[in-house]
């Protein structure tokens, strides 16, 4: 069976948790897949289209956890849980989320506003919490995943 896209794409994430994303080069990790470089560039177009996609599946695609609880703290912890979860098993993609917007990071904002909006607080505020709500978890995760390694 041939190499693919999703293959290469859990290895790279595997690779960049361990060593980090600096240390990833399409090289090394056509080395660990046993392949020549040049095949991964049948799978992704290049080592940015590579990083976005392992935060893609690192986030699950943004589709962080919601919840329909009535009480918005259930909401908000909900969501703050599931984010942590997945930062904290993926300790690259703090560092990646920094630089880089893919698709599931703009997802990840919108379900944070949605979160935020949920909570009845005016409008003009929802922003700010939801910004807050990821500053929160990925600082704290941030520092997890440091004192960790």
């Amino acid at each position: 069976m041939g190499l693919t896209r999703d293959q290469i794409v859990e290895t790279a994430l595997t690779l960049m948790d361990e060593h980090g994303q600096e240390w990833l080069t399409m090289r090394r990790l056509a080395d660990q897949l046993g392949v020549a470089a040049p095949t991964l560039y049948w799978h992704v177009g290049n080592r940015g289209e590579l990083i976005d996609a392992a935060v893609d599946l690192a986030l699950g695609g943004g589709e962080i956890a919601a919840s329909d609880d009535p009480d918005w703290r259930v909401r908000v912890g909900t969501f703050m849980h599931d984010l942590r979860s997945r930062l904290t098993a993926h300790p690259c993609v703090t560092d990646l989320t920094r630089r880089r917007y893919p698709a599931s990071v703009q997802a990840m904002t919108a379900r944070a506003v949605e979160v935020a909006a949920s909570t009845g607080l005016p409008a003009e505020t929802t922003a700010e919490l939801a910004r807050l709500m990821i500053w929160q978890i990925t600082g704290f995760t941030t520092l997890e995943n440091t004192i960790r390694l």
